[in-house]
């Protein structure tokens, strides 16, 4: 494409200036006019070297496609395009000033709990604020001191004090 040649050709044709580029594989033309007619005549006499044209004028664009040989306007697709992603930057936008994060949701506290002793086959026990829990405690400590959890229980609750005993 010789960009000079277009530009001379037509500026003699429509007796105007025609400023003639090519920006990402699009032929575009840009004149001084506010006639929209003036982009049906420019593209009548545009050679078919390009795919794709955009004739600009003062306020108003046309945007052709070449076709079997022809310049097709698809003006009306490039504004439905358009229309489409001023939509989607306005969702994105939309999105960001009125989206809200969902609230970090906080850890249980953890029970403080502090090491007591030991009973008297090896298992632990500890406490906390409300309860005593035996740690450990195994099916043979309770045959050894020939007793049940509840009697292991009984016997804790009457040392400690508490009410509450739980196993671990």
């Amino acid at each position: 494409m010789d960009a000079q040649a277009i530009a001379s050709t037509l500026s003699e044709s429509i007796e105007q200036p025609v400023e003639v580029y090519e920006q990402y594989g699009v032929l575009v033309l840009k004149v001084k006019s506010v006639d929209v007619k003036l982009g049906d005549r420019i593209i009548a006499l545009l050679p078919t070297s390009s795919k794709t044209v955009q004739i600009s004028g003062t306020g108003w664009t046309k945007f052709f496609t070449l076709t079997n040989g022809k310049y097709q306007e698809n003006s009306g697709a490039v504004v439905l395009v358009g229309i489409g992603i001023v939509g989607a930057i306005a969702f994105v936008i939309g999105v960001g000033i009125f989206y809200k994060p969902p609230a970090p949701v906080a850890a249980p506290p953890v029970s403080v709990r502090t090491f007591i002793g030991t009973g008297p086959t090896g298992y632990e026990i500890w406490q906390d604020k409300s309860c005593v829990y035996i740690k450990g405690l195994r099916e043979s400590d309770l045959q050894r001191m020939n007793t049940d959890l509840n009697g292991v229980k009984k016997v804790v609750k009457e040392q400690t004090g508490y009410s509450c005993v739980l196993f671990e």
